[in-house]
C-alpha cells in the first residue's frame, strides 16, 4: 500500500512541476518586451515656412493594413519625441500636425471659450496628405517635417 501511495504522489508531483514550468515559460515569453520590432521610437523637427512650430501635436494614424493604435507626440519648440508604449507601430501612417498659437491661454480659454487657434492649414492636419512608412529594422527613427505655406 505504501509503495502504491508513493508512486501516485510522485506522479502527481511530477505533473504539477511540469505544469508550473510550462506556465513560467508562457509567462516569460508572453510578457517579454525586449527586442520588440513592432514599434519604433520616432522623433524629429517640425518647421512651417522655415520656422520651428513652437507648440502643438503630431499624430501618426495607422493606414489600413498597419496594426496598432494612433500615436501622439507633443511638439515643443519645433521638436517632438514619441516613445510611449514603445513608439509608433511599424507600417504606413497618415501624419497630422497641429500647431497651436503659443500666445493663446492654456486649455483654449476654458469651458465655453473659443478654441485655441490652429496655425497650420487643414492640408497638414484634418485633411492631411502627409504619409510616412515606419520600418521595423531600427529601434529609433528621426523623421523631420518641413511644411510650406
Amino acid at each position: 500500500m505504501q509503495k502504491y501511495r508513493r508512486i501516485k504522489l510522485t506522479r502527481v508531483w511530477n505533473f504539477q512541476t511540469r505544469l508550473l514550468r510550462c506556465l513560467c515559460v508562457v509567462l516569460l515569453v508572453g510578457c517579454s518586451h525586449s527586442g520588440d520590432s513592432s514599434r519604433v521610437i520616432v522623433s524629429g523637427k517640425i518647421t512651417y515656412d522655415g520656422r520651428p512650430v513652437e507648440k502643438g501635436f503630431i499624430r501618426f494614424l495607422p493606414l489600413p493594413g498597419t496594426g496598432g493604435n494612433l500615436s501622439v507626440g507633443i511638439v515643443n519648440n519645433g521638436q517632438y519625441h514619441i516613445d510611449d508604449f514603445g513608439g509608433v507601430p511599424v507600417g504606413k501612417h497618415r501624419v497630422e500636425i497641429i500647431a497651436l498659437d503659443p500666445n493663446s491661454p492654456p486649455g483654449g480659454g476654458g469651458p465655453g471659450g473659443p478654441p485655441t487657434k490652429q496655425l497650420l492649414p487643414a492640408k497638414y492636419n484634418d485633411q492631411s496628405t502627409l504619409e510616412v512608412e515606419i520600418k521595423g529594422q531600427q529601434a529609433s527613427l528621426v523623421q523631420d517635417f518641413h511644411l510650406e505655406k
